[in-house]
């Protein structure tokens, strides 16, 4: 028997297919958000593993993504385009790394389910506009 009080489970993680461009142009712009200005190490050091770690698959020798801050500036421009709702979703959901209760007490204490339309709809509306 199913309680009354049973919620539905909203996946935030779950990208429609249609979108995944925006949703790596917007994990760039987060990126270039929370990254430091200079490198955080020499280039020479980008790619280094330790040698304990070089013969293990789930380990590859594949450096850090690095943030494209031309295409960052350019989601950014995009974002700011964005109506308040939308915008603010999206920089729950890439910029500022909360949790969903503080998404929705950011949104104005709207529900999981409204959240996860905002944040679809926003990267909607930058694949239209070309972003």
């Amino acid at each position: 028997m199913e309680s009354a009080m049973r919620r539905d489970c909203i996946d935030y993680s779950d990208i429609p297919e249609r979108q995944i461009d925006q949703h790596l142009a917007l994990e760039n712009w987060a990126r270039s958000l929370h990254s430091a200005p200079r490198r955080a190490c020499s280039a020479g050091f980008d790619g280094y593993r330790a040698p304990s770690h070089l013969g293990r698959e789930d380990y590859a020798a594949a450096p850090r993504q690095l943030c494209d801050p031309v295409a960052a500036r350019r989601t950014a421009q995009g974002v700011a385009g964005l109506d308040e709702q939308p915008r603010k979703a999206v920089q729950w959901y890439y910029a500022l790394r909360t949790s969903v209760a503080a998404g929705r007490k950011y949104l104005g204490d709207c529900t999981h389910a409204a959240l996860a339309a905002l944040v679809i709809q926003a990267r909607d509306t930058l694949r239209e506009r070309g972003y």
